[in-house]
C-alpha cells in the first residue's frame, strides 16, 4: 500500500487509494471487470486474476514499484546427496510467465491443488517430462 500511495504522489495522480484485502482487491476488480468499467488495481504476478481477466501493468518509469522480480527454486545443500532426481528435477523446472496463473484460476475456483496440478501436467506433458530427463 505503501507504494502504491508513492506512486500516486509521484506520478502526480488525482486517485483515492483504498486499502483493503487481496481478497477485496480482487472483487472490486470483478465488479469494474463485470460493469465493465475502468479500474487500478495494485496486483502482482503470479497471481489467478491474470488467467481470469485480460489485465495489463501500468507503466512505471520512475520505477516506484522496484524492478522486476523472478522467483528461484532454493533447496538444502544436503537435499542432493539424499535425493539426487529431485535436485536434477528442480534444475530444470521453471514456469513460463502466465502459467502458473491457470493452476492459481482452477483451484480459486474450488478445483483441489492436486487436480488443477494433473490437469496442468496433462497438458503441458512435453514440458513436464523435459523436467524430468534423467530423473527416471
Amino acid at each position: 500500500m505503501r507504494k502504491a500511495s508513492d506512486a500516486i504522489k509521484s506520478y502526480g495522480l488525482s486517485y483515492s487509494l483504498m486499502p483493503s484485502s487481496g481478497s477485496a482487491m480482487t472483487a472490486e476488480l470483478a465488479r469494474a471487470m463485470n460493469a465493465n468499467k475502468p479500474v487500478i488495481v495494485t496486483g502482482w504476478a503470479p497471481h489467478w486474476m491474470f488467467a481470469k481477466w485480460k489485465l495489463r501493468f501500468l507503466d512505471d518509469p520512475k520505477k516506484v514499484f522496484g524492478e522486476a522480480e523472478h522467483v528461484d527454486n532454493i533447496v538444502n545443500p544436503g537435499l542432493e546427496a539424499k535425493a539426487k532426481p529431485v535436485t536434477l528435477f528442480l534444475k530444470k523446472f521453471q514456469w513460463k510467465p502466465g502459467e502458473i496463473d491457470s493452476v492459481m484460476l482452477a483451484i480459486q475456483g474450488g478445483t483441489k491443488p492436486d487436480a488443477a496440478a494433473d490437469a496442468w501436467i496433462s497438458a503441458n506433458g512435453d514440458r513436464v517430462n523435459a523436467w524430468l530427463e534423467g530423473e527416471r
